[in-house]
């Protein structure tokens, strides 16, 4: 076989040759061969060109043509092509793996890059072969294939280029921090057409050829520590070296996690701090981050604010040292719901007065995100309103009472579960009225004047001597009001001095603020009294027109004689008293005190004069009291010397002491009531004897 263009040395083995001429004697199918006859047996020809094909050789001499048989067969073979190659370029060291694509490269004997054979090749078929490329100067050279079709022609498609092994020879800056994003200039030779830099083997975040010398490339993030920066291009992969080393430092951000729970409503701080860097540090919120809403970030790291949604929060903050160099901290974590809370808490409110405008009560909440609106449930006092946007409940109330309602307060939160109440609170507000008037009004002892009226405030009254003390009754308009008379409960009697006596009744509404003061002026009357023989007489009625009008102290000789002998188991050492009051209340009672200079013996009883009685005098014990004896007389009664029930009182009474038993043992001394009656019986046996000599005429 040989190529179709011709030019294939021959060699034709057979007999007889040597009678065949010099020309034209050997063909290749229909083509005549230029040749040599070497021997009878030996012919060395060159093959003509022909189409691809098998054709036979045929030798004719004077003796006739050879004839056709398959051992006199040659085969045409088509000359390669390529058409393609790849890749194109691959480094100076070789070892690059090709694909050449073309036709005709069955049987290819060799693969040639320039004029140095591949590595190695391998046909795939008659339209490919693999071959690998030999190590080769930096330039361009044909790739060729040879077959026993011949040599593949030269084209720009069987191009392969030997491209030099990239360089790095500085990097800057040198350093970055771990979390990688630091832009990164690459100086160094052969970058053109890089197709990677890596980071200690982590590939570039992304990287720009700029030119043959130059690349700008962005750090992936890495471990801290010095790691080579390498760039591979078709030539290869820059050789490791410390011009093209990069140092990762990393920039720790503390905590690492926040300390506090934020919680909506509430305020919120917490100061982030950075290490592993050069200070001072700035913060910031890493590209893309945000803060749970409404808190906010300072570049001296204080996370501050007051969150406004509730939800979980993934951010990360980013610290910058003064060399530029950042380090990241992601917080993850949840705001915690408001807890609003209403003020007052739940209580009984300041009291409203009836139909007076209320102070105003303020609702306000807090533990959330304001504003807050309101809604009130249950009953209000009639009168009054509840603003639901500004909490506050106000109007003038027309009814009185109790009323209970209940408040909530709503944040204005969002995010998980907001917005956020307070709950229901109850609070009671009391209605008081304001009535402060009496419906009635009377004393124990005398009578009102004018009569009782509401709208009256000013009475006066007057009650008799024996009247020491008068108890007001009042009766309130309304129960819920309080009476104080002259300060104290109104049941309290109040004590009353002869003459004037101003009694106040103050009447407090229910509202505790609302007052009306009654005054009664009580004129209590004068004891009536006379004196006489050592003796001080009172009387007491409780009529004011009773009168004392007439009095007599007699000695117990003169009473004696004149009313009948007094009975002489008794001495008597005072005066008899006999008076007359008039004008007295029927049936009353008088109340009579005695007087004297000293006190009154506690055996003392009174002498009390009948004149229907047997005998006339009659003893009764008084009431002793130091030196005042008393007891009293019904008007009509026993000791009412008229025995008629006519407001007249007729007493004659005298003191007496019981006498000493005969046989007693004499007193060595005499106290005031013996030398008393000592003077008495003198004066009586003196009275006695002046009488005797009178009879007698001595």
């Amino acid at each position: 076989a040989g190529p179709a263009g011709g030019g294939t040395t021959v060699t034709i083995t057979g007999t007889g040759f040597a009678a065949a001429p010099g020309t034209g004697a050997v063909r290749f199918g229909a083509t005549t061969a230029t040749y040599t006859i070497n021997s009878n047996t030996q012919i060395t020809a060159t093959a003509p060109a022909g189409a691809a094909g098998t054709v036979d050789v045929t030798v004719t001499t004077v003796g006739g043509s050879s004839a056709t048989s398959a051992a006199d067969r040659f085969t045409y073979v088509a000359a390669p092509t390529l058409t393609s190659i790849s890749p194109t370029a691959g480094p100076t060291a070789g070892g690059t793996s090709l694909t050449l694509t073309g036709t005709n490269l069955t049987g290819a004997t060799a693969v040639t890059f320039g004029a140095t054979a591949a590595s190695g090749f391998t046909v795939n078929s008659a339209t490919s072969i693999t071959p690998t490329a030999p190590a080769g100067a930096a330039g361009t050279v044909d790739v060729r294939v040879t077959t026993p079709g011949g040599t593949t022609a030269t084209s720009a498609g069987d191009q392969f280029t030997y491209v030099p092994a990239p360089t790095v020879t500085s990097v800057s800056p040198a350093s970055g921090s771990s979390i990688g994003g630091t832009t990164v200039t690459l100086t160094g030779t052969n970058f053109t057409g890089a197709t990677a830099v890596t980071f200690g083997g982590t590939a570039a975040t992304g990287f720009t050829v700029n030119s043959a010398t130059q690349i700008t490339a962005t750090a992936p993030a890495g471990s801290a520590g010095t790691v080579d920066v390498r760039v591979t291009t078709t030539g290869g992969t820059s050789a490791t070296g410390a011009a093209g080393q990069f140092t990762y430092v990393a920039i720790t951000v503390t905590p690492a996690t926040l300390a506090g729970t934020p919680k909506v409503g509430v305020s919120f701080s917490e100061t982030l701090t950075a290490s592993g860097g050069a200070t001072p540090y700035t913060f910031a919120m890493a590209s893309g981050s945000t803060l749970p809403t409404g808190l906010s970030l300072s570049s001296a790291g204080v996370i501050s604010g007051t969150p406004t949604a509730a939800g979980a929060f993934s951010f990360t903050v980013q610290a910058t040292d003064s060399s530029s160099i950042s380090g990241q901290r992601t917080y993850s974590g949840s705001v915690a719901a408001a807890t609003v809370v209403l003020t007052p808490a739940a209580s009984t409110l300041p009291a409203a007065r009836l139909n007076t405008a209320y102070a105003g009560q303020t609702f306000t909440a807090s533990g959330g995100t304001a504003p807050y609106t309101y809604a009130s449930s249950g009953t209000l006092p009639t009168g009054m309103t509840f603003n639901a946007s500004t909490g506050v409940l106000s109007g003038t109330p027309t009814a009185t009472g109790s009323f209970t309602f209940t408040i909530t307060a709503t944040d204005s939160s969002t995010g998980t579960g907001a917005p956020f109440t307070s709950g229901s609170t109850s609070y009671t507000l009391v209605v008081n009225s304001t009535n402060a008037d009496l419906s009635a009004l009377a004393l124990s002892s005398g009578t009102l004047a004018p009569g009782f009226g509401a709208g009256t405030l000013a009475y006066t009254a007057t009650v008799p001597n024996t009247s020491s003390t008068v108890t007001v009754t009042a009766t309130a308009a309304d129960a819920g009001a309080t009476i104080l008379v002259n300060g104290a409960a109104a049941s309290t009697p109040v004590a009353l001095n002869v003459g004037s006596n101003t009694v106040s009744i103050e009447v407090t509404a229910q509202d505790g603020t609302t007052k009306k003061t009654y005054v009664v002026t009580v004129t209590r009357e004068a004891r009536q009294s006379a004196s006489g023989s050592g003796v001080d007489l009172g009387i007491a009625n409780s009529s004011p027109t009773c009168t004392l009008t007439a009095a007599s102290f007699t000695s117990p000789s003169a009473v004696a004689g004149s009313l009948g002998p007094l009975p002489a188991a008794f001495t008597y050492p005072q005066a008899a008293v006999d008076f007359t009051a008039k004008q007295c209340a029927p049936s009353s009672t008088l109340t009579v005190t005695l007087t004297f200079a000293s006190p009154v013996p506690a055996n003392a009883q009174l002498m009390k004069y009948d004149a229907t009685a047997t005998p006339k005098w009659q003893p009764f014990t008084p009431t002793i009291s130091g030196n005042q004896v008393s007891y009293t007389i019904v008007d009509g009664g026993l000791r009412d010397d008229d025995k008629t029930v006519n407001g007249e009182f007729v007493d004659p009474v005298i003191l007496a002491l019981p006498a000493v038993p005969a046989g007693a043992q004499s007193i060595p001394t005499l106290d005031r009531w013996g030398l008393l009656l000592l003077s008495l019986m003198a004066g009586a046996a003196g009275f006695m004897g002046m009488a005797r000599r009178q009879r007698t005429g001595r």
